[in-house]
């Protein structure tokens, strides 16, 4: 079957108004993005992690309000989200991976003016509210994650920061120092091909 990536979950379009639509690609063909179906509110700054046959997305906004709301996705089959469960906290801008069977979802702003260091995880293959994991070293939003299938890398963060740490996905636990960014930034993307990950 031919490999698909969501690639847009909500979000703002210009003029700040946020969308609550879910578009895809298939990778091996160029092309412009398709839609895929409606996430159940209108949300952004959400969180996201998969298995090979579903998708979540976890917390974000709907302005004002930040939600702990937890949907998900069959990726195989275009349709809108279902409700999945709640995270243990609410927030948005976190970062987030996992492996084939659990998602872990980090940190997070939860008012405009409070960040949080919670790690909170799901077993993707079964509806329920997240579950705690553990706490990062320090509290930060505006951060990003990358992952192996056994270890998620957390880094930068607001305001900039340049720390990076990590947590083993197969067991709960607080996270460790990993190192340090080159330079101190936030609101960042990361991805990895499981050997290494860029941020």
């Amino acid at each position: 079957s031919e490999t698909r990536a969501i690639v847009g979950s909500g979000g703002s379009v210009p003029g700040g108004t946020n969308t609550n639509y879910i578009e895809y690609v298939t990778i091996s063909h160029l092309g412009n993005a398709v839609d895929f179906g409606d996430q159940t509110a209108v949300i952004s700054a959400s969180m996201h992690c998969s298995s090979p046959t579903r998708g979540v997305f976890g917390g974000g906004s709907t302005s004002p309000t930040t939600l702990n709301t937890i949907q998900y996705i069959t990726i195989a089959t275009t349709g809108d989200a279902s409700e999945f469960g709640d995270l243990t906290v609410i927030r948005n801008t976190g970062g987030s991976g996992g492996s084939a069977t659990r998602g872990v979802f980090m940190a997070g702003g939860t008012t405009p003016n409070a960040n949080t260091q919670v790690i909170d995880y799901i077993t993707i293959a079964t509806l329920g509210d997240a579950q705690d994991f553990g706490d990062l070293t320090e509290p930060t939003r505006g951060t990003c994650a990358v992952s192996s299938t056994v270890r998620i890398v957390r880094t930068g963060g607001y305001v900039e920061q340049d720390t990076m740490d990590y947590v083993q996905i197969a067991t709960t636990g607080n996270a460790m120092d990993f190192g340090d960014l080159v330079t101190a930034k936030r609101h960042i993307s990361g991805l990895s091909n499981g050997h290494g990950g860029l941020g």
